[in-house]
């Protein structure tokens, strides 16, 4: 992996990691939130964009709300989406 794309990877885990910025709010069907970027979410999965354009504005503020994904299935979606180079290069480490 070059520097670049080192910098990119590691950019990504700190936005997932500060949520600084994040411009949604997705909730689970338990009722956890999780903060995220639209602009990441969407850009990893076709159905997330949907679900972003589709959202519910309230005050301001864009909700998702998801009555098949629990707090912890939610969560890890969306750290997969922020950190998946870098997961996939692990378990693809660990497994070789």
């Amino acid at each position: 992996m070059n520097e670049s794309s080192k910098d990119v990877i590691d950019t990504m885990k700190q936005m997932y990691d500060t949520r600084a910025y994040a411009d949604m709010m997705f909730i689970s069907k338990d009722g956890k939130k999780v903060q995220a970027h639209a602009c990441i979410v969407s850009s990893k999965s076709a159905p997330m964009a949907d679900h972003v354009r589709a959202a519910d504005v309230e005050n301001g503020a864009r909700k998702v709300k998801f009555d098949t994904l629990t707090g912890n299935e939610l969560e890890a979606l969306i750290e997969f989406f922020f950190t998946w180079p870098r997961n996939h290069e692990t378990k693809m480490h660990l497994h070789s």
